[in-house]
């Protein structure tokens, strides 16, 4: 069988994703107040939760389409 190794795997990639975006929105991770207004904080909120739906998804999808194992 063939394999891959796991950085070509979408699931694993877009798990990252997610995994990164919900931890950064956990620890309150933002840029300095005085870099952006408020207008830029929602944008940058809507821009984490997007991240992190997208990468949930490409996983999904990953899982969905895989053809090949991750090599160990």
């Amino acid at each position: 069988m063939d394999t891959k190794k796991w950085w070509q795997s979408k699931t694993v990639i877009g798990g990252m994703l997610a995994a990164i975006a919900g931890a950064a929105a956990l620890l309150g991770a933002q840029f300095p107040p005085e870099a952006i207004d408020e207008t830029a904080t929602d944008v940058m909120g809507i821009i984490e939760a997007g991240v992190a739906l997208f990468g949930g998804v490409m996983a999904i999808y990953g899982r969905i389409k895989a053809r090949t194992e991750i090599a160990k």
